[in-house]
């Protein structure tokens, strides 16, 4: 009788959406072996974490914050992760709304973190009274619309999208990348 084949490993661990990702695939697909794959994987998160992070200028999401018009061309991520910002508000009903980056900001957090780290001493001194929590009251979620066919977002001017920073559009991201990884 012989051994059982050991299935090659590959792991990687970066600094990616605010947090630290780590990457671990064995064997092989259609992405080639671990080491390749588990490359594509690390450069794809990134790529999505350049397109859908608020602090890049120049990333999808700012372009479609900035953008006065009413009805936008996204791609097709994009237009994934505002069906699931419409999704989620749904599921828990206004508890999770990605649509309240307007009062995020207005309650300072307008950098990125990791460029101006806070201790959690200093966060908790600074944090206002905890409360029970709730839905806000703009449900915003409610008013933006996506059109895959037409690779659209519709949402009222100045609706601004947040994916934040530790589920950058994970769910489908995960499935996304799962399907190019894994036959």
């Amino acid at each position: 009788m012989s051994a059982p084949t050991q299935l090659a490993e590959a792991r990687e661990t970066f600094a990616c959406f605010g947090s630290t990702c780590s990457v671990l695939i064995s064997g092989h697909g259609p992405a080639g072996g671990a080491e390749e794959a588990t490359s594509l994987a690390r450069r794809r998160l990134e790529e999505w974490h350049g397109e859908f992070s608020r602090f890049e200028p120049e990333s999808e999401l700012s372009r479609l914050n900035r953008d006065q018009r009413c009805t936008v061309a996204v791609s097709q991520m994009m237009a994934r992760f505002a069906e699931t910002v419409g999704a989620v508000g749904a599921l828990t009903g206004g508890l999770v709304d990605a649509t309240l980056l307007t009062e995020i900001e207005r309650a300072g957090y307008t950098a990125d973190l990791e460029l101006s780290p806070v201790s959690l001493a200093e966060a908790l001194s600074a944090a206002p009274p905890r409360r029970r929590g709730g839905p806000g009251a703009s449900s915003g979620w409610r008013q933006v619309h996506v059109d895959r066919a037409a690779g659209t977002v519709t949402r009222p001017p100045g609706l601004l999208l947040d994916s934040g920073r530790s589920s950058e559009p994970l769910p489908t991201t995960l499935s996304h990348l799962g399907s190019i990884l894994v036959p």
